[in-house]
């Protein structure tokens, strides 16, 4: 359990990473009238959504370290961190999780593991455009979320929205081909 949260922690850091070293750097040019909150191409949520789908429930915990950790790391230190801060970092955490669980109630359980929550015995797990819709899901419960906390009007939230969805595809098309590579060697 720990070398996973080890993997989930670094793979949240390198994403952030990416987003606030390459993308949004690269966002400012090309679309200055975002507001540095928003990115349009999010990766950690990539990375929320696709440790929900193999660990579910249990991604929580996994993505708590790294996300207290960026954080910390973004605001200087815990001194930075309001109790709003720390409210919206949870939802993100917590939103994909969520997400998968509430799908599975509806009989539409994609999570790799699992244990049946409606009764019946577990089917398939989710193929990419299973993946894609529940992080849509989780996405709109994200930045939607986030707006009603910051009080962020509906443009930065479909903003938020197409960042969410524009990171978890990247994440799921980078990952694909890591494991096509791999296949082949």
């Amino acid at each position: 359990m720990l070398l996973r949260v080890g993997v989930v922690t670094l793979a949240y850091w390198l994403s952030f990473a990416l987003v606030i070293w390459v993308i949004l750097p690269l966002q400012q040019m090309l679309l200055p009238r975002l507001p540095d909150f928003t990115c349009i191409l999010f990766l950690p949520h990539g990375v929320r959504v696709l440790t929900a789908w193999l660990f579910g429930w249990k991604s929580i915990l996994m993505l708590i370290p790294g996300s207290l950790s960026v954080m910390i790391w973004l605001y200087g230190g815990l001194g930075g961190l309001t109790v709003m801060d720390l409210a919206a970092a949870f939802l993100g955490v917590a939103c994909a999780a969520f997400a998968f669980w509430a799908m599975a109630r509806l009989g539409f359980d994609y999570r790799v593991s699992r244990r049946s929550v409606t009764g019946k015995a577990p089917g398939r797990a989710g193929g990419w455009r299973d993946v894609l819709v529940v992080g849509g899901l989780a996405s709109v419960m994200n930045a939607f979320g986030g707006a009603y906390l910051f009080q962020h009007d509906l443009f930065n939230a479909s903003a938020r929205f197409v960042g969410d969805i524009l990171g978890l595809f990247v994440a799921m098309y980078v990952l694909m081909l890591a494991f096509s590579l791999a296949r082949r060697t």
